[in-house]
């Protein structure tokens, strides 16, 4: 499992080229899976671990929180564990 692309904050979707079923074995280690189907919330804390290069970069945290705060305004930032929504791509 690993972050792709740590600086882009404008798309965060999960990718994978194992079947539905390995997937959300996999995910289930660092998500849960959205009861609206379609997406999985994973763990802020783990997204922060796997972008841990980013850190001390100022600049960065600072686009981490906003894209925070946009997806809390979408929906997409669950209140009660700070998960953000993936969708799946089929790509």
């Amino acid at each position: 499992m690993a972050l792709l692309e740590p600086s882009d904050f404008k798309r965060f979707k999960v990718v994978s080229v194992l079947d539905s079923e390995q997937t959300s074995a996999e995910l289930l280690e660092i998500a849960t899976v959205d009861g609206n189907g379609g997406g999985y919330w994973i763990s802020r804390e783990w997204i922060r671990q796997a972008a841990s290069v980013h850190a001390a970069d100022e600049s960065w945290q600072q686009k981490f929180i906003q894209m925070l705060e946009y997806a809390a305004s979408k929906g997409w930032v669950d209140a009660e564990t700070g998960a953000v929504l993936a969708h799946l791509a089929s790509d």
